[in-house]
């Protein structure tokens, strides 16, 4: 999580906006502390799903799964994923070079 890029071109634009009395470290800890634990119980749960989970990933073990839907989410999510972070970015990097 913390080696995500999306990370990285958030902060400078984040440190400027910022408050002087906001405390980064306190800031940064919660946030992230959040989202691991967040990422951890969504992984953990969709593990338990799946008794054989032996090998590869859970994206693996849904496109093998038979279901048209369940593999049309596997494919849909990174598109998403990509199409939602890419006006964010674009905001990001504008500011940041200013």
């Amino acid at each position: 999580l913390l080696f995500n890029f999306a990370l990285m071109a958030a902060l400078p634009s984040w440190a400027n906006e910022k408050r002087p009395e906001v405390s980064i470290a306190l800031s940064l800890s919660l946030s992230l502390g959040f989202v691991v634990v967040l990422y951890t119980l969504i992984g953990v749960v969709g593990a338990l799903a799946y008794n054989d989970l032996d090998h590869g990933n859970l994206f693996s073990k849904l496109n093998i799964s038979g279901s048209p839907f369940v593999r049309a989410t596997v494919v849909a999510y990174p598109i998403l994923q990509n199409f939602t972070s890419i006006p964010v970015l674009s905001i990001f990097l504008k500011y940041n070079l200013v």
